[in-house]
């Protein structure tokens, strides 16, 4: 997958945190001692100190002055490293630039995966995903059932996961839990605040069955709407545990050629014991019942997506062959059998959630006809369904064949994300306390 990282890309929304956020930010004059630089330096010295006491939730690292202290000293000493990388430090040194997105990202129309549900794959958190999801609303709308893919997502914009979130949950729904800094004017400091952030909006999509798809690689704002999903809408939670990057950033645009900035100012945890703090840890998948895991693992994949994978899979041994002709052959065997496994894995993942929505899914070879059919409600899932129509509507997802192979082959050296971007400028000037 492509490197994640921040792009100046302008808020759709803010939550009550964010805006909370935006009039605690500072930007003054209060001069430290002992700065071995020129007055350049010493002015980014005093900007880049003083965002970081009033802002980083982990201000508390940072000695009580800034002395000879460079920025580079201050992000070195927060140290907020997550995967091998920090995420308090100017964004622009990252590799890319600090691109927030790949402009290469693909985002899929949702797919009908039997009549009584749809599937959609969310490939990042950005403003253009918000459109293709708002664009989707009609469509989702008509499905009692929605599988959400947020496998391989790495984050992105919060206000986009929010307001996606508005869209699936009841107005005024508490969703996760939010630790952040503030300014506090009257004390002339920065502190420590919470709150439980809820939903603003009316629903459209209300009173869905919803399954979601995460794994290792889900992280940030996905973990977020993941979290959220199953604590307030009972969602099911299917594949590997996530990421665990329960920390939010802020993203401070600068004028004057000044570096942009990425602060760690949040701390997020889920509502329940279920979810509750993930950073680090991850949020677990529900498990699949045994007996769904045995039907639809003789189903998938079927013979078209067993070829799709072969070719993708020798496909994977020539490449390393390429680079390396005296590759032992037990290790290719060893590395074509784990890859191929991973493979059917992904197909199998829908399958596994649309059997947890609609008690009356069957395969074409079952017919809807046996007992399971018989006994399904005729609004969670169809009732009996014919060979005909369990057909149809296979056909009518053989799209996310091809989604899921894309996804599953995209590169993992990313860094995830969930932020807020703020252009300095908008800021007031809020001086400090000298205690």
């Amino acid at each position: 997958m492509s490197k994640r990282q921040h792009q100046h890309q302008p808020l759709i929304r803010i939550t009550a945190v964010t805006a909370l956020i935006l009039s605690t930010l500072i930007y003054c004059g209060c001069v430290y001692p002992d700065y071995d630089g020129d007055v350049d330096k010493l002015e980014e010295q005093q900007s880049v100190w003083q965002y970081l006491q009033v802002y980083s939730i982990f201000h508390n690292r940072l000695p009580k002055t800034a002395g000879s202290m460079t920025p580079y000293d201050m992000f070195r000493a927060i140290n907020d490293s997550l995967g091998g990388g920090r995420y308090t430090e100017y964004i622009d040194d990252r590799p890319g630039g600090g691109v927030m997105f790949d402009p290469n990202t693909k985002f899929d129309d949702p797919i009908e995966f039997t009549p009584s549900t749809v599937y959609i794959r969310i490939p990042e958190f950005s403003d253009t995903a918000l459109w293709v999801f708002n664009r989707s609303l009609r469509m989702l709308s008509k499905y009692p059932n929605i599988i959400i893919d947020v496998r391989s997502n790495g984050g992105g914009l919060l206000n986009v996961t929010d307001a996606i979130l508005g869209e699936l949950l009841p107005n005024n729904t508490p969703y996760i839990n939010y630790s952040y800094r503030k300014y506090n004017s009257s004390k002339l400091k920065g502190e420590d605040a919470k709150e439980v952030s809820r939903t603003t909006t009316n629903p459209t999509l209300r009173n869905k069955k919803i399954a979601v798809l995460m794994n290792h690689w889900s992280a940030s704002a996905s973990e977020i709407l993941a979290a959220g999903l199953k604590d307030a809408a009972g969602a099911y939670l299917i594949g590997d545990s996530s990421y665990g990057k329960g920390i939010g950033q802020i993203i401070i645009t600068r004028g004057g050629g000044r570096k942009r900035i990425s602060i760690t100012f949040l701390e997020i945890s889920g509502l329940t014991e279920r979810t509750g703090r993930y950073h680090k840890r991850g949020i677990w998948p529900d498990p699949v019942p045994d007996e769904i895991k045995s039907y639809v693992d003789t189903h998938i994949p079927s013979v078209n997506q067993r070829m799709l994978i072969q070719i993708i899979v020798e496909g994977a041994i020539e490449d390393i062959l390429k680079k390396n002709p005296d590759a032992d052959e037990s290790y290719l065997q060893e590395y074509r059998e784990e890859l191929t496994e991973e493979y059917e894995k992904w197909f199998r993942e829908p399958y596994y959630a649309v059997k947890q929505l609609e008690q009356g899914f069957a395969f074409p070879d079952d017919g809807g006809d046996g007992e399971e059919g018989e006994d399904a409600d005729d609004n969670n899932g169809g009732g009996k369904m014919s060979k005909q129509r369990i057909a149809a509507a296979i056909e009518n997802a053989k799209g996310i064949d091809k989604i899921a192979m894309r996804i599953h082959s995209a590169k993992t050296t990313w860094r995830p994300m969930g932020a807020v971007i703020i252009d300095e400028k908008d800021l007031p000037e809020i001086q400090l306390s000298d205690d």
